[in-house]
């Protein structure tokens, strides 16, 4: 989840999709989901502190700007993005020396997710401590557009939702499902309304004043539970899709590589082979046979639209974006945008990373699950 939040992006909203029933009775099973439920939150209180005083260094900077007040010398902005830099890049440091690292998958995420994005900053904080000792400085909007991207990396919104919990949404014990359902919500106000048969969610009016207000987007970024990213996942995709000549691409990815490092030589092996799999996917969009790979993913929002199959359940209406006739809902839908006329594209770098099973009979499960989609 952190990989997702520290994305360098504006006006992120990063929302953990939670899939188990609400109210279980077995007591261990309800912890770890409160544990689960309060992951949200803990990231929102762990980036206050960041967040307000980037956000103030750059309203400050502003200010000065609108106001155009003098400065002492040419260096004295130079100066304060330094320190603001400085900061932001000490307390990512900070946040990877406290990390609990368990196993190779926690090496990566602090050695590449926390600790590749403060060896970024520390570069920026090179060049500008350079061009201060030259006595040259960057104009006023590369200042502005670097103060910025502290912002888009500790502003992030974070929540989550659970579908079960409303009986207007669909319950159907699948992954689709349960994306389909906060897709189907984005856009939105809606009022909680409790009945006889639960609370159902139904569009809200002037007068209702409990309401859940679900922002729309232009772009979609999806995530599996096992999977992380690099930090400029987003902000790279999402440039590939509004470059002249995309306007039809409606879902770009960069096939998952596997995390290095693994200890047991099965989950090597099976990495090996989701390392080739990046490989032959590269080729794919050359020749228009790139599909849609499920752990990680940018999708036009309005793209979905196109394909978006409405039926009514228990008296509710139901908006299905991604199909679920098969176990690979993924590939299917490739099929379904590929038919209104939207392509798919790779992007060739190796910007997210993917959990392989640890034992055989993990592998055995997720690997005869994939060909049955195929078949």
């Amino acid at each position: 989840m952190w990989s997702a939040v520290l994305q360098e992006f504006p006006d992120l909203s990063v929302v953990l999709l939670l899939d188990d029933p609400p109210f279980p009775a077995d007591p261990d099973v309800l912890r770890r989901l409160e544990a689960t439920r309060a992951l949200a939150g803990q990231i929102t209180e762990t980036l206050k502190e960041p967040a307000a005083r980037v956000n103030g260094a750059y309203a400050r900077y502003r200010r000065r700007r609108r106001d155009q007040e003098a400065e002492p010398d040419a260096g004295t902005e130079v100066e304060r993005l330094i320190a603001e830099y400085q900061y932001a890049a000490e307390w990512l440091e900070a946040m990877a020396e406290t990390e609990s690292v368990e196993d190779h998958v926690d090496e990566f995420f602090v050695d590449l997710v926390l600790m590749g994005l403060a060896r970024e900053l520390r570069l920026v904080i090179l060049a500008l401590t350079a061009a201060n000792a030259q006595r040259t400085s960057p104009g006023p909007e590369r200042i502005a557009e670097l103060y910025a991207r502290l912002t888009w990396i500790f502003n992030a919104r974070v929540s989550t939702f659970e579908r079960k919990r409303f009986a207007s949404l669909s319950h159907e014990a699948n992954k689709a499902m349960n994306l389909n359902a906060y897709l189907s919500l984005m856009g939105g106000t809606w009022h909680p309304e409790q009945t006889a048969d639960g609370t159902v969610l139904r569009p809200a009016g002037v007068d209702d004043g409990d309401v859940l207000s679900v922002p729309d987007t232009t772009y979609v970024l999806t995530l599996d539970a096992d999977s992380m990213l690099l930090r400029d996942y987003c902000l790279r995709l999402v440039h590939l899709l509004e470059s002249p000549g995309n306007e039809k691409v409606a879902v770009t990815q960069t096939p998952y590589s596997s995390f290095r490092g693994a200890p047991t030589r099965i989950e090597r092996i099976a990495g090996a082979t989701t390392d080739i799999q990046h490989i032959q996917h590269q080729g794919m969009t050359q020749y228009g046979a790139t599909f849609w790979v499920g752990a990680n993913a940018v999708i036009r929002k309005r793209a979905l639209e196109d394909i978006v199959e409405i039926s009514t359940v228990g008296g509710f209406e139901v908006r299905t974006y991604i199909q679920d006739r098969t176990v690979i809902e993924d590939t299917e839908s490739s099929v379904d945008l590929g038919k209104h006329g939207w392509t798919l594209a790779n992007y060739p770098e190796r910007l997210s990373y993917s959990a392989t099973p640890p034992d055989f009979g993990s592998l055995v499960v997720q690997r005869r699950r994939w060909p049955t989609a195929a078949c």
